[in-house]
């Protein structure tokens, strides 16, 4: 499954094809800046988000690795 997670440091949505799991403690990086991400959107919920904010869609709520929409 396909997912987005948001970058505090890109300040962006990052698709799952540029995430990387953290060995030592699991947590999910950034291919671009190495930030945590966080939130957790499916292709089909970030493709509604995209429509309903025009394009825009805000960073989510939450911890970094955390804050499920």
């Amino acid at each position: 499954m396909m997912v987005w997670r948001y970058c505090d440091g890109c300040e962006k949505w990052i698709h799952s094809e540029h995430h990387r799991i953290d060995k030592d403690n699991r947590n999910v990086i950034c291919e671009f800046c190495a930030t945590w991400l966080r939130g957790h959107l499916v292709d089909e919920m970030y493709l509604d988000m995209v429509k309903l904010h025009e394009g825009n869609v805000p960073a989510p709520e939450g911890e970094a690795s955390g804050g499920v929409w």
